[in-house]
């Protein structure tokens, strides 16, 4: 018992060490970022405030193609996007 409390005790100080550091891409410069976002889990933001979580598997200058994490794909067309969010895990 006092050996799962120290290892629980480990666990949370180390998980709470871990930040997450946020890139927000604009719509309108979207397309010049293609190489920071393809393949990455991103939130993407659309116009009308809808979020679409997801890895994306596709870009071109008129979509996006995000899968999500029940595997549906979602094409969002570039004008309709607001941001791309993508988290990354930093060290505090």
């Amino acid at each position: 018992m006092l050996v799962f409390c120290i290892f629980s005790i480990f666990v949370a100080r180390n998980i709470n060490s871990m930040g997450k550091r946020q890139e927000r891409i604009k719509g309108r410069v979207l397309t010049k970022n293609f190489s920071k976002i393809e393949g990455r889990e991103v939130n993407v933001i659309q116009r009308d405030g809808i979020t679409i979580h997801g890895y994306v598997i596709f870009t071109s200058n008129e979509k996006l193609i995000i899968e999500d994490l029940r595997y549906h794909k979602h094409e969002v067309p570039i004008s309709n996007i607001a941001e791309v969010v993508i988290d990354t895990a930093v060290e505090n």
